[in-house]
C-alpha cells in the first residue's frame, strides 16, 4: 500500500513527514516532502584550456540543488587523477551516491579509446571506478554525449525535436 512505501521511505530519511492536515472528518491527513539532501551527485569534467590541463567538479542534492563546485589545474588527468578526485569527493560528502565523468574522447565497450588525455587511452574507466567505489553509481561518457543530453533533459527543446550539439 502506500501507506506501506511512504513509511519505508520516512524510516530511509529519503521522504519527511510534513504537518499532518486536519479536514475536520476521518483521519487527519499526512503530508510528505521528498528529502532532496538524503543523497547528492557529483560531475567530473576534466578539459585543457589554452594549453592547461583543468579539472571541474559539481556536486548537487537530488533536486538539483548546487552543494559545491570546484576547479584546479592538473598535471594530466589519469585513473590515478580521478579515483583521487573521487575520493576527495566522498570525504567531502559522505551520502554521495552517484558519480558522473565527462571526458573529452570517445567510449568503446567501456574503455577509452581516443582521448585528449593519452594515459587514459587503453583505460577500462568505469569499470575499474565501479569496482574500487562499490558504493557509488558510476557513469563515464564523452563529454558532448553528455552536454547534448543535458541541453536536451533542460526542458529548452521539444521532446522530439532534431538537436545538433556543437563546441566551439
Amino acid at each position: 500500500t502506500c501507506g506501506k512505501i511512504l513509511n519505508e521511505l520516512c524510516q530511509s530519511g529519503e521522504v519527511l513527514e510534513a504537518a499532518v492536515a486536519s479536514g475536520g472528518y476521518g483521519r487527519p491527513a499526512k503530508s510528505y516532502v521528498y528529502n532532496g539532501n538524503y543523497a547528492f551527485i557529483a560531475c567530473i569534467y576534466a578539459e585543457m584550456v589554452k594549453g592547461r590541463t583543468k579539472i571541474s567538479t559539481v556536486v548537487s542534492n537530488l533536486l538539483g540543488e548546487l552543494q559545491g563546485e570546484t576547479t584546479h589545474e592538473a598535471d594530466d588527468v589519469t585513473y590515478e587523477t580521478l579515483e583521487e578526485q573521487i575520493e576527495v569527493l566522498i570525504r567531502g560528502y559522505p551520502k554521495l551516491r552517484a558519480v558522473a565523468i565527462g571526458i573529452p574522447g570517445y567510449i568503446t565497450d567501456d574503455v577509452v579509446d581516443l582521448c585528449n588525455f593519452v594515459s587514459l587511452m587503453g583505460v577500462p574507466l568505469q569499470s575499474r571506478l565501479q569496482e574500487k567505489f562499490p558504493g557509488l553509481r558510476v557513469l563515464v561518457e564523452n563529454d558532448m554525449n553528455a552536454a547534448a543530453f543535458g541541453f536536451y533533459r533542460s526542458g529548452s527543446v521539444e521532446k522530439n525535436a532534431t538537436l545538433a550539439f556543437i563546441y566551439s
